[in-house]
């Protein structure tokens, strides 16, 4: 599951030549940071592990990973006949980086005070072998709660840091960030943004993680999520779901095309999960295939839902189906007025581009800001979450313009 971040206000003097221009203003890949993928030991040996300490202590302990997850003390746990193991602990690294500074708001920003200010770090299961490192199917997304000054504070680090190494233009749509793919992991800014990192997350400020990962061959993909508090962990109610439940799936069937299924079905008004079969969504009623598509656009659009309003498959989901049953069906998103949009004064239309590729030739890909094997995958909700935090901390958090 991925943050929703707030939308622009409207009462900025912030210029379009500004945002295009001044270094000193935030970029997409400043407040959503994708790590390449090691290519040398010493390069995996600088990934931040959940046992790297931040404040007030590890990034995310062993002992609460067990706890919330019901693993046995140094992993452990069988995925049964025919699955994957769980995600073990020790194979954790850091791949991505999100900086978010109104968590869950939809909408304008009407009470800056209220907001949930967030850093957040997604883990993967990496091994290293070849001279790469390559992603297991699954992630850990661990959320940090922040002030707004730290926030900020962070946020003009994170700026300064890309000046520092050579960022000084706009670096284009989300990507794996280009100065950490050119320098490696072992380069100043690796070294640089690592440390700053640890300054503001840790034992002391964790407040919650939720997982995924596939099982049973590479057809199902489960999620779940643990709130922590005082040492202690309680699972999440995941919204839309019924009986209070705590964890969906997406099944994805034995088909060329998705032919499975979501459990449990989701009880939301925008419900996208006909698109999750391409069988049944080719037999359905023109409308109701129209109403799936306009619900997976609505989906990923911060300005219509957060992750506390739609369950976590549905959100996984609604990208991969979107583009590749809506070709099938023939439904496109252009001139859709519930895809999301954002003024091209504050954040150039070439930089909410997706640049990763969507469809099923190396299987499903079910990441929203990391990898599956070597391939990263940049879902549209995190863009669209990205472009509306950029206009937003632009005109209303930067201090140093």
């Amino acid at each position: 599951m991925n943050g929703c971040s707030a939308a622009p206000q409207d009462d900025s003097d912030t210029s379009e030549e500004d945002v295009r221009t001044n270094p000193k203003l935030a970029q997409m890949n400043d407040v959503s940071i994708l790590l390449p993928l090691a290519k040398s030991q010493d390069e995996f040996d600088a990934y931040l592990a959940p046992s790297t300490n931040g404040v007030g202590g590890e990034l995310l302990s062993e002992k609460i990973f067990d706890l919330a997850t019901g693993q046995k003390p140094g992993g452990g746990g069988s995925g049964g006949v025919g699955s994957s193991l769980p995600i073990q602990y020790k194979d954790l690294r850091a791949v991505a980086i999100r900086i978010d500074p109104c968590f869950a708001n939809i909408g304008p920003v009407t009470d800056a005070s209220k907001c949930l200010n967030q850093l957040r770090i997604i883990f993967e299961p990496l091994t290293f072998a070849s001279n790469r490192a390559t992603a297991e199917d699954g992630a850990v997304h661990v959320f940090y709660s922040l002030t707004r000054t730290q926030l900020t504070t962070l946020l003009e680090d994170v700026i300064a840091i890309r000046q520092e190494n050579g960022g000084t233009k706009d670096l284009g749509a989300l990507d794996v960030h280009p100065i950490l793919a050119s320098q490696g992991l072992t380069g100043n800014m690796w070294k640089s943004l690592s440390e700053d990192l640890l300054k503001f997350a840790g034992e002391a400020n964790l407040i919650r993680f939720t997982e995924f990962q596939q099982s049973n061959l590479d057809t199902v993909w489960s999620f779940n999520g643990f709130d922590i508090a005082s040492g202690k962990t309680t699972k999440m109610v995941i919204p839309t779901l019924p009986s209070k439940a705590t964890n969906d799936e997406f099944f994805i069937g034995f088909g060329a095309d998705f032919a499975g299924g979501f459990t449990p079905s989701t009880n939301a008004e925008d419900d996208m999960q006909l698109l999750g079969n391409t069988q049944n969504a080719e037999k359905a009623s023109k409308s109701d295939q129209q109403a799936a598509f306009d619900a997976a656009l609505r989906i990923q659009n911060p300005n219509v839902h957060s992750p506390n309003t739609i369950d976590c498959a549905s959100c996984h989901m609604a990208n991969p189906a979107q583009a590749m049953t809506g070709a099938k069906l023939g439904i496109t998103a252009e001139g859709n007025a519930n895809a999301f949009t954002i003024d091209s004064k504050l954040v150039k239309a070439t930089d909410m581009k997706q640049r990763t590729k969507v469809d099923l030739s190396d299987g499903l890909n079910l990441h929203m800001f990391s990898y599956k094997d070597s391939n990263a995958m940049i879902g549209m909700r995190v863009i669209n979450e990205t472009g509306s935090v950029v206009a937003y901390v632009n005109q209303n958090v930067i201090t140093t313009k």
